[in-house]
């Protein structure tokens, strides 16, 4: 009688069990699919294909895999949203991953990824006149002394790649400079920092850059591009800072060898007017002056080509290089740079994302019906830069702007 009695919730016991197992099944098959899409759609578009190909080689992949023997498909459909979304709970969405730190990362489909590649040369060169110093007192174009632009990227072209490289800036550190003993032995430090108020005399008795720009303290910059630069200084005293960084607005694009580049420095008659087109030998005059040394006499210690050990570093399209400044000659220092950037802004993401329906094993017993029951899951995967491998994530931020 106790078994008679029981074989109902034995009966519904097993219904729940095999159900459940059924479930977790059709979802592991579910997810696994879901990987295949999000690995094969991110792989195809972050080697360069639309956005179009990769929704269908995403489809493709999720197609060939089946969910307790039937097979699904997703919806590859494109829309006006950007990266060819539909919309922000579409099952194959396309956008940027963004590493926030410790493994988290956060998806946004409102953004568009990008790669780029290429080598490229960059020379960055200070200069002086042939007494050592930057400053001479101009009248305008056409004076008979012309001041040496102090500050110059002379070169900055790309030499492979086919998407354009940017100079976002650069930044001339002289923390751990040193002067150079005539006479050999180990270089001493030096307290060179920027000399960037405007000359009001031969003898160059100002130091310090004040409040640049402003009265007196007149930073000017001119370049090939049209594009505007933003300085800033850190690094020790606001009247003596040891750092310059220029930001090159929305980045110096690179040009063929021979061309003018990007010269600044500070107004050395502190008066307006033709400062040139920024070009190379044949320009028009620029009163450009400035330095760095370790006092404000004309000796040979006080050269700031004397000294060694200024760091350089370049920003270029995000990757940051490093190099130090190498005098040259009593007149010029300077730093080569030749490498390859290898990868850019954020990766490439795809979301894929279905819900299915699961029907009962059982459907129906002791006049109940079961199911079908509604299994969703999805999944990431982002293909870094040049990395040759997508790579299946967990997003720890969703955002996606899209009607």
């Amino acid at each position: 009688m106790w078994v008679i009695g029981l074989l109902p919730a034995l009966a519904l016991g097993m219904v729940v069990l095999t159900d459940v197992a059924n479930l977790w099944l059709s979802h592991i098959e579910l997810k696994n699919a879901l990987d295949a899409a999000a690995l094969s759609g991110v792989k195809t578009w972050g080697e360069g294909n639309s956005t179009g190909l990769a929704r269908l080689d995403a489809q493709a992949a999720f197609v060939s895999n089946t969910v307790r023997g039937t097979v699904w498909s997703l919806d590859a459909t494109s829309g006006g949203c950007n990266n060819g979304n539909v919309s922000s709970d579409g099952e194959i969405v396309l956008g940027a991953i963004s590493d926030i730190g410790a493994s988290n990362y956060a998806f946004d489909c409102a953004q568009v990824p990008g790669c780029v590649t290429g080598t490229f040369t960059a020379l960055f060169a200070v200069e002086t006149d042939p007494n050592g110093d930057t400053f001479q007192i101009q009248t305008g174009p056409g004076s008979a002394t012309v001041a040496n632009r102090t500050f110059r990227i002379e070169q900055f072209t790309q030499t492979s790649g086919a998407s354009p490289l940017v100079l976002n800036s650069v930044e001339l550190d002289l923390r751990d400079l040193r002067i150079a003993s005539s006479v050999g032995g180990t270089p001493a430090m030096d307290d060179g920092f920027f000399d960037l108020k405007t000359a009001q005399s031969n003898s160059d008795n100002n130091r310090g850059i004040g409040t640049p720009p402003g009265p007196g303290n007149s930073l000017i910059a001119v370049n090939d591009a049209g594009v505007s630069p933003t300085f800033s200084f850190s690094g020790g005293a606001a009247t003596e800072p040891r750092v310059m960084r220029v930001t090159l607005g929305s980045g110096l694009p690179p040009s063929t060898p021979g061309t003018n580049r990007f010269f600044w420095g500070t107004d050395t008659d502190n008066v307006g007017g033709n400062i040139g087109s920024g070009g190379g030998v044949g320009s028009a005059v620029q009163d450009f002056g400035g330095e760095f040394g370790t006092d404000a006499s004309n000796a040979a210690s006080s050269n700031p080509f004397t000294t060694t050990g200024a760091t350089v570093r370049i920003v270029v399209s995000g990757q940051t290089l490093v190099g130090t400044l190498t005098r040259v000659n009593a007149n010029r220092s300077t730093v080569f740079f030749d490498a390859t950037i290898s990868s850019s802004g954020q990766a490439f993401g795809v979301r894929a994302r279905k819900t299915i329906q699961v029907p009962s094993i059982t459907g129906n017993l002791l006049g109940q019906t079961f199911g079908p029951y509604n299994v969703t899951a999805e999944s990431y995967a982002r293909y870094v830069c040049f990395s040759g491998n997508p790579q299946l994530i967990r997003i720890n931020a969703y955002s996606c702007n899209c009607p």
